[in-house]
């Protein structure tokens, strides 16, 4: 199981691993997105915001706690470039102020844009500490090769000088 599923990546290389998941993890936004219960009720057109008694029942907070969580757990668990997720991020952003602007969400208008501000903030810290995280990974990769450049240079000088 796991190794034909490592081999079938390794075939087509980290990249195809990046989009996989990128595609994935689109798809599970749009999912969690769309069965919000507001939301879905909205999409299948089955009660109307005038139909509802106490539409404050409802909030965007789980929402919002759903998307950044999805956004956390990508960026600490998947082992992908800050680059290749900027998908992700927009399309998390884009998936809450989408569906609040055009299916209409159950909170007044400042609570939508003071969300949507931070969805958007949450997505830029988490953004700039992947890219932290993989300038941080890079400097000490380089470290790395220097110092092993070194000593395979001091050894073969220390092999020429025994001669």
């Amino acid at each position: 199981g796991t190794e034909r599923l490592q081999r079938s990546f390794s075939l087509f290389g980290p990249r195809a691993f990046e989009f996989l998941c990128l595609g994935l993890f689109l798809v599970l936004i749009l999912g969690v997105s769309a069965v919000q219960p507001w939301y879905w009720s909205r999409l299948c057109r089955v009660v109307g915001r005038d139909e509802i008694t106490n539409p404050s029942a409802y909030d965007d907070s789980n929402f919002i706690l759903m998307l950044d969580g999805i956004l956390t757990g990508i960026h600490l668990m998947l082992p992908m470039r800050w680059v290749a997720m900027w998908p992700v991020e927009v399309g998390a952003v884009l998936a809450y102020v989408l569906f609040a602007v055009f299916l209409g969400s159950p909170m007044e208008l400042r609570e939508v844009v003071f969300k949507s501000l931070a969805i958007c903030l949450l997505s830029l810290a988490a953004c700039i500490g992947k890219r932290d995280v993989e300038l941080h990974e890079r400097t000490a990769f380089a470290r790395l090769v220097q110092e092993r450049t070194k000593r395979v240079e001091v050894e073969r000088m220390l092999d020429q000088a025994t001669r």
